[in-house]
């Protein structure tokens, strides 16, 4: 037989803090382990559970069996030691096996029977659970900021990558993410073609694959399929614990290896694998790079053979040998061709750890009639290891290395996940996929593997399916990634928080609470309930400095980029308050989370704070309950129902009835609300005299009236709120509670109806992202490059614009039209100097940014070199996407520093108008004569003023003439300004002339300000002139800017015409001309600096020139226009006809 371990004996302090753990001896009593182990049960209130079921101190003499559970559980004293042992000040709360409404099918789906999780007790208090200044209970962070290692607003590309001994991500809902690599990377050659062995980690649980793509393109397509554009994929999805079979899963690469040019020297030996590891199978790559061929008599290319011998042997931990060297056979192969050849070779052995070593049989050929250069390229082991993963899915990938999926790409790959959860369809748990958030809580909750673990008899479903049947309803998803370690309820809050909820114990049950309006408070609190004078209402009023506006920051699922949503609708708030929660993806769900916030932050303006007896026990962060006291004059009034008397309630204490409809709401004996009742006033104040139609249809749906009158012989009677219609009571939701004693102080926020009033009208639109976007990856344009044709050995010069985020650019060159490609190496300049073979070549130039990623190729074809011929071929493809980089990234940097210094003097100005001044003196002068038609005045303004913290002056003269429509003005302002933290200093200049629509204007103007972190200076000139149909303008503005560590100065032209040259004697000699117009760039000058122009950039295909002194000349042929003279300089003759 087996033997049963026995089980250790916890102790728990709820809500679920395992204080200590500790194996009984055997035959060992209950007493007789307490005493053993010290614990201190006398200090809190303690039960004994075994096997789920309590045992009086009385029978603790019992001895603890092998298959016995025993859980000591005590909750937290309230900070009162008195004895008191009255059960209705205990409140203790049972704690159900299955919520009612899922039914005894549920039960038996989980293997829970429908008895024996009733039987245990327990006080508790109210979780201390501030609420939030926006007045939610949910949770939610701060927005405006960076989420860093935040997976959130980490969505989309950020490359794949192992990463070892780390947290394996749990995703959750829909989302795109860069999995993590589960093995190390691979590739080998089938043939003269490279396959990469790529095996990802989506993350632990289920889920379903919908999409994969390279970098932003689809790859695969749950509906679709493999993409055409892409050959050679290969796919294999596994669930977890499935094994891959589509390759090995464990390979190791060796680093020595590193293209080893063979001899007939033996290389290696080289360790395979590390110790540890057991390899199965051994696999080599060669490269022959210069292709597999020989050259006869003829000058013909003929077959060629090489022989390799390659030989591996045991070795140990230390890598000494353990073992003699074993061959490989058949290491042979004829070939006839000069295109790269790419060979793999694999041998199966005894697993085991293995050194190899590789030599050729014959030498290599060197008197250049031949190729059959051999470099070792590679050494792999496939390690004997199970092809399975547990709790884990992953996907594995099988990709032909192209021109589309390269090394480079294959780190560059995303997926878009849905999660497969345990669904509740009403009958049955279904798995299927999800995005649900009450599905994802539940899960993490109750999961074993990553989640809380905690036991279905310990979880209030029902109040789960509730919620997963409004997610429904609402359309309300959770899509996020978990990927670090947390604790499991902060997680829990954040998942709830997309739908309004938030977590709550009702005992050691896990349940929630969703903000909504309730139809029935769970309990009224009258001033009979509520300790005298610890009522209090305390204003949280609106400042002027108030926020004008929500944004709530979150990631949208159509472009997988972070965005905002504002609320209200249809503002440009200028004080926003900016939030986030983590998990929103779609559009409308965000509109209507901010909605909520935002009426949230404007109606929930009041807290109640307040101390009861026991009954505050009884309720929870998030209980709903109403609320009548006499402090505030309309908050109704109580008193205890002394008998009822047919429909009329006799009261103990006399009540004040106004003019309309009264209510009365009676307090149940479990703290309940049983009405609201209409009721008028009877024979006296002290009677109610109930609405029979009314009492009649409260009973149908909330029990008996006397049932909720009923209490205990000696107890005290049922309290009654009774006030005119609505006033009578508040509904408030408790946020916190601390129990102290016999007393519970309870802090609640007023609610409102209108905080619960949805709109549910569409959102507006995503804005859409100016084309002018900085590519991620980098472009290359104006590449260009030509093959020496006189020079031995041939020689390749190339040149391309620089690329915007470029680190270094990749190089490379194709003599079979991308058949196969020889590196030329990695440069830094955006140009190469590199020796090539004399023929037609592919040249191609990829970018690699900063991180490593390289960007797409671009190419030029190259023609095979002949003397005195031009080979460059040009096309204005080649520069149109550099050129637009470029000039886009030159343009966008114009107009930021020009937004920027607009922004900046415009806020400083701002900021001058909005001081408040406490002394202010204005002297005026106006000096006019009018004769007629004929008008002149001088006005002069001179203004001071001065405050705490701010001071101005400010001069204003004007001087104006008109004689009808003849009008000429000059306006002079100077303005200068401090205020707190800004110095401003300001001169305006304008002059204006007019005779009818024919106008003339010139404006000057001269800023300088500073503020802490930086200043500006700028001086702006603009002319104009116009006659009611045409419109001519120049303009000129200089500026210095020195804001946040950014220095920027500039000087901006604005007219059809711009002309730099000299003048003499009274006139002007053009240089240099810019027309805006035509776009013509003009240059009228005798000298051109020396290296300005280089031979690249005279790419042309006709030159032409009045005259030329070229010093040497290297040509082919020389000819005249008449071709009647010739000189071919390669053949060294000459022809002269007639």
């Amino acid at each position: 037989m087996t033997s049963l371990a026995i089980e250790p004996v916890r102790h728990v302090l709820l809500p679920g803090r395992e204080l200590a753990c500790l194996a009984p001896r055997p035959r060992e009593s209950i007493n007789g382990f307490l005493k053993r182990a010290g614990w201190r049960l006398n200090d809190v209130p303690t039960i004994c559970l075994v096997n789920n079921e309590p045992v009086l101190r009385a029978d603790w003499t019992r001895r603890i069996r092998k298959r016995d559970t025993v859980v000591f559980v005590s909750r937290p004293r309230g900070g009162s030691t008195s004895t008191r042992s009255l059960i209705g000040l205990v409140g203790m709360i049972a704690i159900a096996a299955l919520a009612p409404g899922i039914g005894s099918a549920a039960a038996a789906a989980l293997g829970f029977g429908t008895t024996g999780f009733a039987s245990s007790a327990i006080a508790t208090g109210v979780a201390v659970a501030g609420a939030a200044a926006i007045g939610v209970l949910t949770a939610t962070k701060p927005g405006g900021q960076s989420a860093d290692p935040d997976p959130v607003y980490a969505f989309g590309s950020t490359g794949n990558t192992a990463r070892l001994l780390q947290t394996i991500p749990c995703s959750y809902g829909r989302i795109i993410k860069a999995p993590d690599y589960a093995t190390r990377p691979w590739a080998e050659f089938d043939g003269d073609q490279q396959y990469l062995h790529l095996l990802f980690v989506n993350g632990v649980g289920r889920y379903r694959r919908d999409q994969i793509l390279v970098a932003d393109t689809v790859l695969w397509d749950r509906v679709t399929g493999v993409n055409p554009a892409f050959s050679g994929v290969e796919l294999q999805f596994r669930e977890p614990g499935e094994p891959v079979t589509l390759f090995p899963t464990r390979v190791e690469t060796s680093s020595e290896v590193s293209g080893q040019e063979l001899s007939t020297t033996f290389a290696g030996g080289f360790v395979a694998n590390a110790a540890g590891t057991l390899a199965k199978t051994l696999a080599i790559d060669f490269v022959l790079p210069e292709g597999l061929y020989s050259i006869d008599s003829q000058g013909d290319m003929r077959p060629h053979s090489v022989v390799l011998e390659a030989q591996y042997r045991a070795v140990d931990a230390a890598g000494a040998p353990a073992g003699g060297w074993v061959g490989i056979p058949s290491l042979g192969w004829t070939r006839c061709t000069r295109t790269p050849v790419r060979l793999s070779i694999r041998a199966d052995v005894s697993p085991g750890r293995y050194e190899v070593r590789v030599r050729r049989l014959l030498p290599p050929t060197t008197n250049g009639k031949a190729g059959d250069k051999v470099m070792w390229a590679g050494l792999r082991a496939f390690i004997d290891a199970p092809a399975s993963f547990a709790n884990v899915s992953v996907t594995a990938l099988r990709l032909k290395a192209t021109d589309q999926l390269s090394g480079d790409a294959a780190r560059d790959i995303n997926f878009i996940d849905t999660r497969i959860l345990p669904v509740w369809n009403g009958t049955g748990w279904v798995d299927q996929p999800t995005r649900r958030p009450a599905w994802a809580a539940l899960d993490l909750a109750t999961n074993a593997v990553y989640g809380g673990a905690r036991a279905l008899s310990k979880v209030d479903l029902q109040a789960f399916v509730d919620l997963a049947a409004s997610n429904e309803a609402r359309d309300e998803t959770f899509d996020f990634t978990f990927t670090s370690g947390e604790l499991c309820l902060d997680q829990l809050d954040q998942i709830l928080a997309t739908a309004r909820a938030k977590t709550r114990w009702l005992g050691d049950t896990l349940s929630l609470v969703r903000e909504q309006w309730a139809s029935i408070p769970s309990m009224l609190l009258t001033d009979r309930e509520i300790v005298r004078d610890s009522f209090s209402l305390k204003y949280d009023l609106l400042p002027s400095t108030a926020y004008d506006g929500l944004v709530l920051e979150y990631v949208d699922e159509t472009t997988w980029k972070p965005a905002e949503i504002i609320s209200p609708r249809g503002t440009s708030p200028s004080r926003p308050l900016r939030k986030q929660l983590p998990g929103i993806t779609r559009r409308a769900h965000a509109q209507l989370e901010a909605d909520f916030l935002w009426r949230c932050y404007l109606y929930r303006r009041r807290r109640v704070l307040l101390s009861t007896e026991h009954d505050g026990r009884l309720l929870s962060v998030g209980s709903s309950i109403a609320v009548q006291s006499d402090m505030p004059d309309n908050w109704g009034a109580s008193a205890e129902v002394a008998r009822r008397e047919g429909n009329g309630l006799i009261l103990s204490d006399p009540v004040t009835w106004g003019t309309g409809q009264h209510y009365v709401r009676v307090r149940t004996r479990t703290g309940g609300s049983f009405g609201p009742i209409k009721c008028a006033r009877g024979a006296a104040d002290h009677i109610a005299l109930l609405d029979a139609p009314d009492l009649a249809a409260v009973e149908a749906t909330q029990g008996p009236l006397n049932a909720a009158l009923a209490r205990a012989d000696g107890g005290e009677g049922a309290s009654a709120a009774v006030g005119l219609g609505t006033t009578w009571q508040r509904r408030c939701l408790v946020t916190s509670g601390a129990p102290s004693g016999d007393q519970v102080a309870l802090e609640m926020l007023l609610d409102d109806p209108r905080v619960h009033d949805e709109d549910l009208t569409a959102p507006p639109p995503l804005p859409t992202n100016s084309w002018q976007t900085t590519p991620r990856l980098p472009v290359i344009g104006g590449l260009v490059a030509r093959i020496r044709p006189s020079e031995h050995p041939p020689t390749l010069d190339a040149s391309w614009f620089p690329a915007a985020g470029a680190a270094s650019y990749m190089t490379r060159i194709s003599y079979d039209e991308g058949a196969s490609y020889t590196p030329l190496g990695e440069v830094r300049a955006p140009y190469l100097t590199a020796v090539v073979e004399a023929a037609a070549a592919w040249f191609e130039v990829a970018g690699i940014n900063l991180q490593g990623r390289p960007g797409g190729w671009a190419r030029t074809v190259i023609a095979a070199p002949v003397r005195g011929a031009d080979n460059i071929t040009v096309t204005k493809e080649m520069f149109e996407a550099g050129v637009r980089d470029y000039v886009l990234r030159e343009v966008k940097d114009v107009q930021r520093v020009t937004a920027k210094a607009i922004e900046d003097i415009n806020r400083l100005l701002a900021e001058v108008d909005a001081q408040s001044y406490t002394d202010r003196q204005v002297l005026l002068r106006d000096l006019t004569s009018t004769v007629g038609q004929s008008t002149a005045r001088v006005l002069e303004k001179l203004e001071v003023a001065t405050g705490p913290e701010s001071a101005l002056a400010q001069a204003i003269l004007t001087v104006e003439a008109s004689v009808g429509a003849l009008d000429a003005s000059v306006t002079d302002r100077i303005t200068a300004a401090v205020g707190p933290g800004s110095a401003v200093a300001e001169a305006i200049t304008e002059l204006e002339a007019a005779i009818g629509n024919v106008e003339a204007s010139l404006k000057v103007r001269f800023v300088a300000g500073a503020v802490p972190s930086g200043a500006l200076s700028a001086w702006y000139l603009e002319a104009e002139v116009s006659d009611g149909v045409g419109t001519a303008r120049a303009a000129m503005r200089v500026l210095a800017r020195l804001i946040g560590g950014e220095a920027v100065s500039e000087i901006q032209m604005d007219a059809s015409r711009f002309s730099i040259g000299l003048m003499e004697s009274g006139v002007f000699n053009p240089m240099f001309i810019v027309n805006t117009t035509t776009g013509v760039v003009s240059i009228n000058m005798n000298l051109i600096a020396n290296g300005s122009i280089t031979a690249l950039l005279l790419n042309v295909s006709t030159l032409q020139a009045i005259s030329a002194n070229l010093g040497t000349i290297i040509a082919g042929i020389l000819r005249s226009a008449d071709n009647k003279f010739v000189i071919n300089l390669d053949a060294g003759y000459q022809v002269v006809r007639s």
